[in-house]
């Protein structure tokens, strides 16, 4: 039971005690309506990161710190820089390392995974491991038919993204496979990677390259020189196609921004990543 102050002395203590209290449910009220009337905490960038763990990531830090968290925008990693670089876009998500003349737009990065580009075939498709090199040749042109790397007397259907539309991964396979070669003219393009999943589901004599992420029943993951994209391979660099997971941003991060670039390197975070992806903390 709450005791009344006695003499000069208790009246002193009531008095700071109130007022303690006061400036308590002041910086309280301040911090609510700050929270409330914060800009919401938006998504842009790669599709890679944006569909397999942003979503999760987003609900998970809203529910525990109260954050206001907005769309999920994923146009790509290329035009997140772009958008960051331009001041639209607090930060971007990144599935690639930067390209040249990007480390020189006064940007940061934190990086919070890992990434392999996969391979992958429609299930009725009898190949189940490629080498380097004849992967090389069939996204050049150089190979079109399954016949010639073990496969069925069947034409190659090579599936990727739209160039135009500047997502990581078709760059990114280009620039660790190709070798200064393009891709092949004669290709089917479609938008993002969940596309590029449904139109191999639909085709038996398709390939694609995305995140191994988008991994499914409906299609079928291949080895490369004997190698899957495991998370023990992907963390020693043992697997020939891993790429950083980032978060790009200008100036130092501040408020809710610096509160869930902590929490993505947390072990809640963390967590989250390693559901489709290899944690930087393992």
């Amino acid at each position: 039971m709450w005791a009344r102050p006695v003499g000069e002395r208790g009246r002193i203590v009531a008095i700071l005690l109130g007022a303690s209290v006061s400036i308590m449910g002041l910086v309280a009220s301040y911090l609510l309506m700050a929270r409330e009337s914060s800009e919401p905490l938006v998504y842009t960038g790669s599709a890679t990161i944006g569909e397999k763990v942003v979503p999760s990531a987003f609900a998970f830090f809203a529910r525990e710190s109260g954050a206001v968290v907005g769309p999920i925008e994923t146009p790509g990693s290329g035009k997140g820089i772009e958008a960051v670089k331009a001041g639209r876009a607090a930060f971007a998500g990144v599935s690639r390392p930067f390209y040249e003349g990007e480390d020189a737009l006064n940007l940061r990065y934190m990086i919070f995974g890992y990434d392999a580009i996969a391979l992958f075939v429609h299930p009725d498709n009898p190949v189940n491991d490629l080498s380097k090199k004849q992967i090389r040749e069939i996204f050049t042109g150089r190979i079109r038919n399954w016949q010639d790397v073990g496969g069925r007397d069947r034409p190659i259907t090579v599936i990727t993204e739209i160039p135009e539309m500047r997502r990581a991964t078709m760059p990114e396979f280009q620039r660790l496979v190709f070798r200064g070669d393009d891709y092949l003219a004669d290709r089917v393009e479609v938008d993002g990677p969940a596309d590029q999943v449904e139109s191999l589901a639909d085709d038996p004599n398709g390939i694609i390259s995305v995140s191994v992420a988008f991994d499914m029943p409906d299609i079928k993951l291949i080895s490369v020189d004997g190698v899957l994209p495991v998370p023990k391979a992907i963390r020693s660099y043992r697997y020939f196609a891993v790429r950083p997971l980032m978060f790009v941003y200008k100036g130092r991060p501040q408020g809710t921004l610096r509160e869930f670039f902590d929490f993505m390197l947390s072990d809640e975070g963390q967590t989250l990543v390693g559901k489709k992806f290899v944690p930087i903390k393992s």
